[in-house]
C-alpha cells in the first residue's frame, strides 16, 4: 500500500505534492525538474496559478480493518498507524487504540491486515 495523505494538485496531466499560497500553489518534486527550485535537498518547488491546476485539493489513504473504515496515518516496517473513521463515536469494542484525545481512536496494525485501500479526494475550498 502506498499512503498518500495531504494536499495535491494535478497540474500539466501530472500530479504533484501540494500546497496553497495565497492565489498561487507550490508544488514540488523530490528530483530536479525545469522550472523547480531547490529548496532543500531532494526537494523542489514551483509555484503556479492556482487557476492553472486542473484539480486541487485534499488526498486521504482509507482502508477497512476488520469491516471498520480506517485512514491510514503513516507506515512503517509492515505496520500502518491507523485511525478510525465510522460512526461510533469510541470506534468498535475490539479497537486496540490509543485515544490522543477524546473521540480520537488510532492503533498500529499490520499492514496485510487492511484490506480495500484507496485514495479519497476533497476538493479545496
Amino acid at each position: 500500500m502506498s499512503n498518500v495523505n495531504g494536499y495535491r494538485a494535478r497540474w500539466q496531466g501530472r500530479e504533484f505534492e501540494a500546497s496553497p499560497d495565497g492565489e498561487l500553489l507550490r508544488l514540488y518534486v523530490s528530483a530536479p525538474e525545469p522550472g523547480f527550485e531547490a529548496v532543500q535537498p531532494d526537494r523542489y518547488r514551483r509555484l503556479i496559478p492556482a487557476r492553472d491546476a486542473e484539480w486541487y485539493g485534499y488526498v486521504r489513504t482509507v482502508a477497512i480493518l476488520r469491516g471498520e473504515p480506517v485512514v491510514v496515518l503513516v507506515e512503517r516496517e509492515g505496520q500502518a498507524l491507523v485511525e478510525y473513521c465510522g460512526e461510533l463515536p469510541y470506534g468498535p469494542e475490539w479497537w486496540p487504540a490509543d485515544r490522543p484525545e477524546p473521540s480520537v481512536c488510532w492503533a498500529w496494525v499490520s499492514l496485510v491486515e487492511l484490506s480495500d485501500p484507496r485514495l479519497e479526494r476533497f476538493p479545496a475550498a
